[in-house]
């Protein structure tokens, strides 16, 4: 009889307590990480050190005589969304099901999910590609109307190369104008929305929201009357399903005032706020993410329903 693993993409501290769920559920656990000092590797039944981006390694490591004789019955990884690409490709050459690795992608770059937003009538605010200073300049100093901007960087989920910019700072602000992980091809400005900064996270047509601000659990009965009155929740599950995110914990960032709400934000690595609550509450948050991606049904503690 064939022995059933799981194929982990990374072991880092943050990653072992994941690691431990899944042994628990007497499955076996082949490990790959680049650093071979990974703390993870200790639980770990069968290691290579292999970056999860390394594709054409990958596929000569599957295409092993191992992985004839032995069942890999998950792909796992609670990395960065990065590794979520990882794991879609991974799962592919395993023949394995999950989400297309096209539609992760665009869930990293901001430009290719404000396009599927606006498609999807999802109101964003006003977005400007910017490509350079001069262009920026050119913006703030045309607009009469707008006291502050958001520069944000195209690529990646992260705090990099955010840059709150009006007509005073702009000359004295160290915008950064290289190309690395985070910047593959150009800024995004978009005018200051005012309102409340929330993230609501979807789960099986239910919901779980925290202020943006202190990261504090939203239970205020105006607020969310006021989120159901502007169909938020239809929509953003809208947008979910069109990524296929739906055995995700999709998180959004959306802002909302008196009188609109826009939605600046999506992603599908583990929820931090979720999880420093159940901490909290001695729930074990670490296990209800292993069953979600494993495709268990759950539900959720402080998730109600849409």
């Amino acid at each position: 009889m064939m022995t059933n693993w799981v194929f982990c993409l990374g072991g880092s501290k943050n990653q072992v307590p994941y690691l431990y769920e899944i042994k628990n559920m007497d499955l076996k656990i082949f490990l790959i990480d680049k650093n071979k000092n990974a703390p993870g590797i200790k639980l770990a039944d069968k290691y290579e050190a292999i970056g999860y981006d390394q594709t054409e390694k990958l596929e000569s490591l599957i295409k092993q005589i191992f992985f004839k004789t032995n069942k890999i019955k998950y792909v796992f990884s609670a990395a960065s969304q990065f590794s979520q690409i990882g794991v879609s490709a991974v799962s592919e050459m395993f023949g394995l099901d999950f989400i297309n690795k096209k539609n992760i992608q665009s869930c990293l770059d901001k430009k290719s999910f404000y396009k599927i937003f606006q498609d999807l009538s999802a109101p964003i605010p006003r977005t400007e590609l910017i490509y350079n200073f001069e262009a920026l300049k050119k913006v703030i100093m045309d607009d009469q109307n707008i006291p502050n901007w958001y520069l944000k960087s195209d690529f990646g989920k992260s705090p990099h190369y955010i840059y709150k910019i009006n007509k005073k700072n702009l000359k004295n602000t160290n915008i950064f104008w290289g190309k690395d992980r985070y910047l593959s091809d150009c800024y995004l400005l978009q005018p200051e929305f005012e309102g409340i900064h929330l993230r609501v996270n979807i789960f099986k047509n239910s919901f779980c929201i925290f202020d943006h601000s202190d990261n504090q659990l939203i239970d205020d009965p105006i607020i969310i009357k006021r989120i159901k009155e502007f169909n938020v929740f239809q929509k953003l599950v809208e947008i979910q399903n069109i990524f296929n995110f739906q055995k995700f914990i999709c998180k959004f960032d959306i802002i909302l005032n008196q009188c609109h709400w826009v939605v600046i934000d999506i992603g599908i690595d583990p929820p931090s706020r979720i999880k420093n609550l159940y901490l909290k509450n001695n729930i074990n948050f670490h296990k209800l993410f292993v069953q979600i991606i494993f495709g268990e049904y759950i539900s959720l503690p402080f998730f109600e329903k849409i």
